[in-house]
């Protein structure tokens, strides 16, 4: 089964996972590794009843014997046809078992949320998943098929580590003649956000530029992004406009951001979200969110609309946060500021807002909006339901992490493409 399709399989859901972080573990070799488990059914998720089908009994049937000998040829011959399917079938396969680990720091909250997230994505697909300690030698005790990193001062294992490039590329990751800062350029290879090759065009280059990217030494994989994993889609009531409130970059800085707050602090509807400070700051806020991967979506769902405004780094290079994934999982009406990567990829299914306007006009916006979700909710509905169709079809993290198991096999086979 295909993850994109999961959202028409009735009993697909989302794992309950336990978290380690890896201090101290067993020499290698060991063989009881940490696993998560996915026994119970999450009640985060919708499962939808499986149909049980009862055959009574049929009427005047003889008593059948057991014939063995047949049987066993039977069994014999339903295994041979069995393989022939699954060769000629082989997308029909399920994901083989894997083992990963995910480097990451406790206290970088929106790259621990993400993480959650991927964990949980990787107990959908069976595999067993470690969140480890960035500092921490003991991952070399243990085997993985290979690591996943989101810290740049992370210890670098002996294992296969591809790096997530995330969000403002240029400034972080590379030199002006466009080459990789040195510390980033010893990983096996990169996950990037965006389209690599539109993305380089703007950085400053030379024709002798040594492209580290581009050398078979170091290959990419496009389009990773901080999605979600598959949550089934449920119908909110969008009675409260749901804010994360930003702790970094212009959103926090910026007074026409500032402005914006205070006066959406002041309307009915608006729910603020995030550290505890916030709340002597406004009287909308509710709460800090654990960023264990599910609290967040939860919180979004008992509000019904999410508000998304973007980093300038996010509205620069057109990329994506997590915040329309996680919106768009939720099953939440979207209120978005123009970014390019949501109106490019969720279009209509989400209402939107001109950030470059002042914060009294953005205040307008956001309110006419809300008041027409108030009055058409049936409408405002379908939309959130087809946001939520483009992120289960499009966006899973499952698919994202398949899609990784596949780059995987060709660095491991030296099959760069």
């Amino acid at each position: 089964m295909i993850l994109s399709d999961c959202a028409k399989a009735p009993g697909l859901y989302c794992g309950a996972v336990n978290f380690c972080v890896l201090r101290a573990s067993k020499p290698r070799g060991s063989s009881d590794r940490k696993r998560m488990n996915i026994n119970n059914i999450d009640p985060f998720a919708i499962v939808e009843p499986r149909e049980l089908s009862r055959s009574g009994k049929r009427k005047n049937s003889p008593p059948r014997s057991i014939n063995r000998s047949k049987t066993t040829l039977y069994s014999i011959y339903f295994m041979i046809i069995s393989s022939i399917i699954f060769l000629l079938n082989p997308s029909e396969a399920k994901a083989a078992t894997r083992s990963i680990a995910v480097q990451g720091r406790p206290d970088w909250i929106g790259e621990k949320e993400t993480i959650s997230r991927l964990t949980l994505a990787a107990a959908n697909l069976g595999w067993a998943c470690d969140i480890v300690d960035y500092q921490s030698m003991n991952i070399d005790q243990k085997e993985y098929d290979f690591v996943i990193c989101y810290v740049r001062d992370a210890y670098k294992s002996r294992h296969t580590t591809y790096f997530v490039l995330s969000g403002g590329v240029s400034e972080k990751f590379f030199l002006d003649d466009g080459t990789l800062k040195e510390e980033f350029a010893s990983y096996n290879a990169y996950l990037v956000i965006y389209n690599f090759a539109n993305r380089t065009q703007n950085l400053k280059t030379t024709p002798s530029a040594s492209w580290k990217f581009w050398s078979p030494l170091a290959p990419y994989m496009e389009n990773w992004y901080p999605t979600a994993q598959f949550v089934a889609y449920q119908e909110v009531d969008p009675k409260y406009l749901f804010y994360p409130c930003a702790v970094w970059g212009n959103r926090a800085k910026d007074e026409k951001y500032k402005k914006l707050l205070s006066l959406l602090d002041k309307q009915p509807y608006t729910k603020f979200y995030g550290k505890k400070d916030f709340a002597r700051t406004y009287g909308s806020y509710v709460s800090y969110i654990p960023a264990d991967g599910v609290s967040l979506i939860r919180e979004i769902q008992k509000n019904g609309v999410s508000l998304l405004l973007h980093s300038e780094n996010h509205l620069r290079d057109k990329i994506p946060s997590g915040r329309i994934f996680e919106a768009a999982a939720a099953s939440s009406v979207i209120i978005s500021d123009q970014n390019a990567f949501v109106i490019e990829n969720f279009g209509d299914s989400v209402l939107y807002i001109n950030e470059t306007l002042d914060a009294v006009e953005m205040l307008n916006q956001i309110d006419a909006h809300m008041q027409w979700i108030l009055s058409h909710k049936k409408e405002a509905l379908a939309m959130a339901k087809r946001a939520h169709e483009i992120y289960a079809k499009r966006f899973l993290f499952e698919d994202q992490l398949l899609r990784l198991e596949k780059f995987h096999m060709n660095i491991m086979s030296d099959n760069f493409n």
